[in-house]
């Protein structure tokens, strides 16, 4: 037993697998290292992990790009260390509050809230191998130092004191792609369609969650540029078992590269709106890294593009807004 506790370490071994600098025409640096990172379980003396991170630098100064890549490889590096079997957290259930529960780890181990875990239940067959299943999802609403509170998503049976969980080991980000029909209220466009996408940051928050966006107003002729809209905001999400009612709101800006050939060379790049948008969405979970949504709210864009651009008639990018509706799907990773 001695023997086995003094050998029962592991060792990582870190190699650069490739590294890069690149002279870029702006005037920076680009650089590109590729690390991997061996894991290595001395007792059995064998590998039994490896994790690849590969980052990215770029600044004027050839040595800050470079201190940008090795500064991005713990943040990677923590998420591919979660996702090794041996490395996930097991807890288990210490007490049950109707819709929540609290289990035995908290910021002791690196809990955060917005992590998730699966109530799992076990069964040795009668062929002597072990069968998990999966029996339901918790989030992690509040961490303490040494216990955190989870909120019960699904879980059939109920959850009950004992029951055991496994991480599900994510980056800590939601993102949603979205197609939108707005009909107009106060400008002349009767009917917009968007297509977008958002990212809420998952990992580190529970209600509230700060997102950012992108999104293309289909308003105009590609022979003269297309618009996109990148804005920032928050949305809070309320939870209702597999139901999420989320109220959300945004403000940003857009821009277009005007190719169209009697546009003059200086103003080819173009700053196109101003504007924003605010909306609910309810969110149904079909599966633990999915969620289909249903969305409505109030979109109005304001254009910035100068009023002597006509084409053949036609304002290039008008003003837009309108009540819309909409649908997205949700990818958790």
């Amino acid at each position: 037993d001695f023997d086995r506790l003094t050998g029962s370490f592991i060792v990582v071994v870190p190699t650069v697998a490739n590294y890069v600098v690149a002279p870029l025409d702006s005037g920076e640096y680009q650089v590109n290292i590729k690390t991997s990172f061996t894991f290595i379980n001395v007792e059995e003396g064998k590998t039994f992990a490896q994790a690849f991170v590969d980052t990215e630098g770029k600044d004027e100064n050839r040595d800050l790009a470079i201190k940008d890549a090795l500064d991005a490889i713990p943040m990677q590096l923590t998420f591919e260390i979660r996702k090794i079997r041996e490395f996930q957290l097991k807890t288990g259930i210490i007490e049950v509050r109707g819709s929540q529960i609290i289990i035995e780890l908290g910021r002791d181990l690196g809990l955060k809230p917005g992590d998730e875990y699966v109530i799992v239940s076990s069964e040795i067959l009668q062929s002597g191998r072990a069968f998990t299943q999966e029996q339901g999802l918790v989030v992690i609403k509040e961490v303490s130092d040494e216990v955190s509170v989870a909120k019960v998503i699904y879980a059939r049976p109920r959850p009950r004191i004992g029951d055991q969980l496994e991480e599900v080991p994510r980056f800590g980000m939601d993102t949603t792609p979205y197609v939108h029909f707005a009909k107009g209220l106060v400008y002349d466009r009767e009917s917009t369609i968007v297509i977008g996408a958002r990212q809420a940051l998952s990992r580190g928050f529970f209600n509230f969650r700060p997102l950012a966006g992108l999104e293309i107003p289909l308003i105009s002729n590609i022979l003269f540029g297309i618009p996109v809209n990148i804005y920032v905001g928050g949305e809070y999400n309320l939870y209702f078992g597999r139901f999420q009612i989320v109220p959300r709101a945004a403000f940003g800006t857009g821009g277009a590269y005007l190719w169209y050939r009697d546009v003059p060379d200086e103003d080819k790049f173009a700053w196109t709106y101003v504007g924003g948008n605010a909306g609910i969405s309810v969110n149904y979970l079909f599966h633990k890294n999915y969620r289909l949504s249903i969305e409505a709210g109030y979109m109005h864009w304001y254009s910035l593009v100068p009023l002597k651009y006509f084409i053949e008639g036609d304002y290039i990018f008008p003003d837009y807004d309108g009540i819309y509706v909409g649908a997205g799907i949700t990818i958790k990773y």
